[in-house]
């Protein structure tokens, strides 16, 4: 770095000769000002003798001798003498050298002086190379301070580079030991590049889906432990019924025949209600596994709705309920469905009906339609259902008395809605403020 400094200034300090040297040649005299030169500077004739060669020369050399310089023009002359002859004969000098009349290096430049192509002398600077100490030093500075700031701004960067590629891994690494344990709840932030901004959503849409899986199963698990908690409880009341009035009748307790009766009675009761039970159970699992496919043909609903209306009337006139088919649902038009599925969900909607309406209530069927569905309603007058159950109706087993104490299953509303489901059908409930109405559609026949 030295030498490199060292020989850029020599190079910087040749052309400058020349041209002092062309002016001397030129003009007699240089109007260059030796006080504002940073260097040794003299020109010589063909006799070695020192030419007035500058404006400012005589001034200066006495201000030379004040200063008591620590060497002398003898000192100079020694110097120069081994590069006088060349110059002299017209060559040139540039090389940095020890001068040992200096005390160390120096750069050396020698330059002939011509006038109108004649040689009239020669034109010699010195410079120590020791005057350039200082400014090698602030040029090393420099060079250290710009090397530093680079390094310290390079490993900043690639500190930044790395952690951004780092943190992403560990938030990754940390979110899969999580998942691990059964935490799906982690997420990872998605502010990676390229393929670690892709494998960043990969692990959270997994993670999300590890979620849902999780709550699912969740979910089936507390499904299957209440619809064993409720087929028990089902199955274990009519039993229980059953077994009581069985110990009674094998144990000679009642000795009169009318008791008698009304215990086989009540035990032919019980066993029908299990009975029902259990295909109300089986048709449900049948339609929700798919093994029992139902065929859609266009049907005309007036042989349905005189079905039904000759097994409920009896049923309302024994109940003392009003129970009405509108003209509207005794006129609407044919559908495409399946009849006897459709009379099984009428049915299951009109025992609701009648079993929660009072006497002198009021049951009815209605049914409106529009270019592709018709809309079907069976509405009573009874008790209601609560705002707070009505989004579970149609769950297997679900009662609004919590107790069960009251009549049914709880499994007619789901075979229900999975009969109109597998139809393609839609089924809904809604408040009346005096009662309940359901309602569910039908799609109207297609025309061929």
């Amino acid at each position: 770095m030295e030498s490199y400094f060292i020989e850029n200034k020599l190079s910087e300090l040749q052309p400058q000769m020349e041209i002092i040297a062309d002016d001397i040649g030129t003009n007699g005299y240089s109007s260059t000002r030796l006080s504002e030169l940073g260097f040794i500077i003299k020109a010589y004739d063909l006799h070695s003798k020192e030419m007035d060669a500058f404006t400012d020369q005589s001034s200066l050399s006495r201000k030379e001798r004040k200063l008591n310089l620590p060497f002398t023009e003898e000192d100079i002359q020694q110097a120069i003498k081994p590069y006088v002859s060349k110059i002299l004969s017209g060559g040139q000098v540039a090389i940095i050298t020890n001068l040992e009349v200096f005390g160390g290096d120096s750069i050396l430049i020698g330059q002939p002086i011509r006038s109108e192509g004649h040689l009239i002398g020669g034109l010699f600077l010195i410079k120590l190379v020791s005057d350039y100490s200082s400014a090698q030093t602030g040029f090393y500075f420099t060079i250290i301070l710009t090397a530093s700031l680079a390094l310290i701004l390079t490993l900043y960067i690639i500190y930044r580079v790395i952690r951004s590629m780092i943190n992403p891994i560990l938030d990754m690494t940390s979110s899969s030991e999580a998942m691990a344990r059964g935490e799906y709840g982690v997420r990872v932030q998605e502010t990676g590049y390229g393929e670690l901004g892709d494998l960043a959503r990969s692990l959270n849409i997994l993670t999300s889906q590890l979620e849902q899986n999780h709550q699912a199963s969740l979910k089936l698990e507390q499904v299957r432990r209440d619809y064993v908690a409720n087929v028990t409880h089902e199955l274990r009341t009519p039993l229980a019924s059953i077994r009581a009035m069985s110990e009674t009748l094998c144990d000679n307790m009642l000795v009169d025949e009318e008791g008698k009766q009304r215990f086989y009675h009540s035990i032919l009761h019980e066993s029908l209600s299990l009975q029902r039970l259990i295909n109300d159970m089986l048709e449900l699992s049948r339609l929700q596994s798919g093994s029992s496919a139902i065929q859609k043909v266009n049907t005309s609903p007036a042989q349905l709705m005189e079905r039904l209306s000759t097994r409920f009337t009896v049923l309302a006139e024994d109940m003392d309920i009003r129970f009405t088919i509108t003209e509207n649902a005794y006129h609407m038009p044919d559908f495409f469905g399946h009849e006897d599925r459709i009379e099984q969900v009428f049915t299951i909607l009109l025992d609701n009906a009648f079993k929660f309406t009072e006497p002198e209530g009021k049951v009815t069927i209605d049914a409106n339609w529009d270019d592709t569905c018709i809309y079907l309603s069976v509405t009573d007058t009874g008790m209601g259902i609560d705002m707070e159950d009505l989004p579970y109706v149609f769950e297997r087993f679900y009662k609004s008395d919590k107790s069960h104490a009251g009549p049914g299953t709880g499994l007619g509303l789901s075979l229900a809605k999975e009969i109109l489901t597998q139809l393609n059908e839609s089924i809904s409930v809604e408040a009346t403020g005096t009662g309940t109405r359901f309602i569910f559609t039908l799609h109207r026949s297609i025309k061929s």
